[in-house]
């Protein structure tokens, strides 16, 4: 999208990036190298790995590992697709590892399903979950929370946005505690009745 190009991106080469131009500057796609040496260990890279259909998940965490081990500095490596997380644990690195997950709205069902339950997690057992903040508050979400897997919300636009985001917790946690009042009320007096009937 950002360079106008229908070509998909798994179809790019190294030596397609320079001539790639994004937003139709002279800027071009860096490699994951350039970036590197451009921020020089100045400030913490989080690092997200996209997968589609091609390479396989320890080929593409092997390659993305052994960029990083040639450079200093503070990364954290995420991604959406859980085969990918998995395949980064595996690996045994010295970096912080995330979930990425969300409404996932675009994705297929299957994928959907998946990915938004977190089960994957209980075998890829990422340091932290990034969740879309639109999905947010989520049960599953809260129960690695209390789980204590650190939780980051994307993406976080505008100040507005995150206190909208506060409000809409305090709102769901509200009616979800009026919900478990009433369910243990009712079932407090379905439980008197049945012992006074006998």
């Amino acid at each position: 999208r950002a360079a106008g190009l229908a070509r998909p991106t798994e179809t790019l080469t190294a030596g397609d990036l320079p001539g790639t131009r994004l937003f139709g500057t002279d800027q071009y796609i860096p490699t994951l190298a350039q970036v590197i040496d451009c921020v020089r260990g100045r400030v913490p890279l989080q690092v997200e790995l996209k997968r589609q259909g091609k390479p396989s998940p320890r080929i593409l965490a092997r390659a993305v590992l052994d960029c990083l081990r040639d450079h200093d500095g503070d990364y954290a490596l995420s991604s959406f697709d859980p085969f990918v997380v998995y395949a980064l644990r595996a690996a045994k690195p010295s970096y912080l590892l995330g979930q990425i997950s969300g409404l996932l709205a675009t994705a297929a069902p299957w994928q959907r399903l998946l990915e938004r339950s977190l089960v994957s997690n209980l075998i890829t057992r990422p340091d932290f979950i990034s969740y879309e903040l639109a999905g947010l508050p989520s049960r599953i979400v809260a129960r690695w929370r209390e789980r204590g897997t650190a939780v980051l919300a994307w993406t976080v636009r505008s100040p507005s946005a995150r206190l909208d985001s506060s409000s809409r917790r305090r709102r769901i946690a509200c009616w979800l505690r009026s919900v478990s009042l009433r369910w243990v009320s009712t079932v407090s007096r379905c439980v008197s009745t049945i012992f006074r009937t006998r």
